[in-house]
């Protein structure tokens, strides 16, 4: 027979991974949100290599944050948050802002 703490810890991992999964399912959503939108932009007709891409993107996120928009934790990514959970390895995120989908 298992014992009540036994039970109670597996009772939490449980509840752990069901928290990555939503995390993670919230980081492909926010993936796809920015997919649609850089493609109704018209990015995906550009021939710009990533490093420009990503450069133009971090200004764009600079004017954003300069008007007040909310952000998570300066020098927060994708992966600081997956690792901390176990669901991704580091260094394989991007960097992600949070607000209202508009």
């Amino acid at each position: 027979m298992l014992s009540k703490s036994k039970i109670k810890l597996a009772g939490l991992r449980l509840e752990q991974e069901e928290i990555r999964r939503r995390i993670q399912d919230a980081i492909d959503d926010q993936y796809k949100r920015f997919g649609r939108l850089a493609e109704r932009a018209g990015l995906f007709e550009v021939n710009i290599n990533d490093d420009r891409l990503e450069q133009a993107l971090r200004e764009l996120a600079g004017r954003f944050r300069a008007e007040g928009a909310a952000t998570v934790p300066a020098g927060t990514s994708v992966a600081d948050v997956t690792t901390a959970t176990g669901s991704r390895e580091k260094g394989k995120g991007r960097h992600v802002t949070s607000g209202a989908e508009g």
